[in-house]
């Protein structure tokens, strides 16, 4: 029973490097995909996630990046409801850029504004650049 348990541990072991993101030669991507076949096919499960970065557009790191930073100001600003699970859904699905008046932007300042944290006030600034994208 103890040398299954060994062989058990070191399968797991195995299992969890099997999907160690290695990047593309000479592309530049954040995102990260992670397969494992619980060690019955490293070498599928390395196939799987060559398949599934090679979708991956050559921006999909900036892409991301903003994505992310975007996400956090919507975090921040609105509670944890249903509301900003479907805003978070929507805005993964859009283009989404760094720059301010970005239209993503502009639709995740619109909605803080219909499902803000409870004791929450907007600042007269994001009050103000939302009405000026009215």
């Amino acid at each position: 029973m103890l040398v299954q348990k060994r062989k058990d541990s070191r399968q797991s072991r195995s299992a969890e490097t099997v999907g160690t993101a290695k990047p593309t030669p000479g592309i530049q991507r954040t995102a990260a995909s992670f397969i494992s076949t619980a060690g019955a096919s490293p070498a599928l499960a390395q196939k799987i996630r060559k398949d599934i970065n090679a979708q991956l557009p050559l921006d999909a790191g900036d892409w991301l990046n903003d994505l992310g930073n975007l996400r956090r100001e919507v975090i921040a600003v609105e509670p944890l409801n249903e509301e900003r699970k479907w805003l978070l859904h929507q805005l993964a699905q859009r283009e989404v850029c760094g720059y301010d008046a970005c239209p993503s932007r502009v639709l995740a300042r619109q909605h803080a504004l219909t499902n803000p944290l409870p004791n929450h006030q907007p600042s007269e600034k994001s009050q103000e650049k939302s009405q000026e994208k009215s």
